[in-house]
């Protein structure tokens, strides 16, 4: 199974924000640099192992990390769970937002 685009633009902002270059993160995950850039670049499909290795390199929860290993639970879930799901992924959000604001903040 591979996963289409799981907002590839996100992998490169997490990326950047954990201080690694695409070098080490392909490192990591055993595959060459081109290869890595081309998932950065939506050019690329990952592999779903590759994919769980790289959600666990970027230190992204597993529960925010479900959707794109398994894009057809939404289907397959209750409404209690989708709303503590939506709740953990919003406070994700938030928290990468913040982090972002305080980057940004250091810069100036």
């Amino acid at each position: 199974m591979k996963i289409d685009k799981p907002s590839n633009q996100l992998l490169k902002i997490i990326r950047k924000e954990k201080l690694l270059t695409q070098q080490q993160v392909a490192d990591l995950l055993f595959v060459c640099k081109p290869t890595y850039a081309s998932w950065e670049s939506d050019y690329g499909k990952i592999p779903t192992e590759k994919l769980c290795k790289l959600f666990e390199i970027l230190g992204v929860k597993k529960s925010v990390a479900y959707p794109f290993l398994f894009p057809n639970f939404k289907d397959e879930i209750t409404e209690e769970t989708k709303t503590s799901f939506e709740k953990e992924c919003l406070i994700e959000i938030l928290n990468r937002l913040d982090q972002i604001e305080r980057h940004i903040r250091v810069i100036k």
